[in-house]
């Protein structure tokens, strides 16, 4: 006895009602659509008009609705935070040393975008462009380069809580960098939470 084949495919909509099953028939030789409903008894189906085949196809379609609550979030990690993660890890394996580079990397980097920041609040764009290829870097702890940004923002860098600390982790990335010194785990933490106080900082201008 030939009860024909059946193909079932699900399609899932936005916000709605309960599943709902919508049902053709085709014929099972040609495809050929055809007004009879899948529960029809086999001794009674027509022969189909275009081949004469009293062969089946049943293709059944579930409507359902999916309804999905919650919050997506995504975080974004910008340069500056990958570098200040490299730097936690350095100092986890006892790298004191290029840990304290790596903080101060973060650090101009962040700098950096901050002046274009700047700029851009200001409409200030190609005079920015101008002066950063007169500007060596851009270490905040160089008084040109912050007495420019305090300008710029309106800001007191020096006064913020995070500065003598900031000073003194560059000084040191000096000495490591140019004198060859070595620095403690103690230094490295502190350029590390300077690093991340300042970048924090720059953020929220």
């Amino acid at each position: 006895m030939d009860f024909g084949d059946f193909v079932g495919w699900i399609t899932v909509t936005g916000k709605g009602e309960r599943p709902t099953m919508l049902d053709s028939t085709r014929c099972g030789n040609c495809r050929e659509p055809l007004a009879e409903t899948a529960n029809a008894p086999v001794d009674r189906r027509e022969p189909c008009p275009k081949c004469g085949s009293t062969r089946r196809t049943f293709l059944e379609k579930m409507t359902a609705s999916l309804t999905i609550a919650g919050t997506v979030t995504a975080d974004v990690v910008t340069y500056p935070q990958t570098l200040l993660t490299i730097a936690k890890s350095l100092i986890d394996q006892s790298h004191f040393n290029i840990a304290i580079v790596t903080s101060h990397m973060a650090c101009e980097l962040a700098a950096e975008r901050a002046f274009d920041a700047a700029y851009a609040s200001k409409n200030l764009v190609p005079l920015g462009e101008a002066v950063s290829e007169l500007m060596n870097g851009h270490n905040l702890a160089n008084d040109r380069h912050r007495k420019l940004y305090n300008a710029l923002t309106g800001t007191q860098l020096e006064n913020e809580p995070f500065w003598p600390r900031f000073k003194t982790a560059s000084e040191k990335r000096n000495a490591i960098v140019h004198k060859g010194r070595r620095a403690t785990k103690a230094e490295a933490e502190a350029a590390f939470q300077a690093a991340t106080d300042l970048i924090r900082h720059l953020n929220q201008m």
